[in-house]
């Protein structure tokens, strides 16, 4: 399973040029931490995992993500958080936003846009 992040960098306020993409099954899981704990280690920076989805115009969804999803007739804005072993869309409070998956669409990150979470 082909693993994919992209970096913050808080210092600069900036999203890193490269995200870093790796091929699981070629990584054994003590280098996939060491990578993580020299990003986790730098207080400059900060790693956000793909979710291997897309939402409704095919742009992809890493946690951090602010997206705005459907659940009837009611809308929402949440952010994806990773949550072992998964992902969810949680809003500003950290609560799971339960059965909001219809829809979905990226319309900022945690970082540029903090703002989109108050509904």
């Amino acid at each position: 399973m082909k693993k994919e992040f992209r970096c913050w960098d808080k210092a600069n306020k900036r999203w890193l040029s490269n995200s870093w993409h790796g091929n699981y099954d070629d990584l054994y899981f003590d280098d996939i931490n060491e990578i993580l704990k020299s990003i986790e280690d730098d207080q400059d920076y900060t790693l956000q995992q793909y979710t291997g989805l897309k939402d409704k115009k095919s742009k992809k969804i890493f946690e951090g993500d602010i997206v705005t999803s459907t659940k009837g007739e009611n809308q929402v804005n949440g952010r994806i958080k990773y949550n072992a072993p998964a992902f969810e869309i949680v809003d500003d409070t950290g609560k799971w936003l339960e059965g909001f998956c219809d829809n979905i669409e990226v319309i900022g990150n945690i970082y540029e846009n903090k703002e989109l979470l108050k509904t």
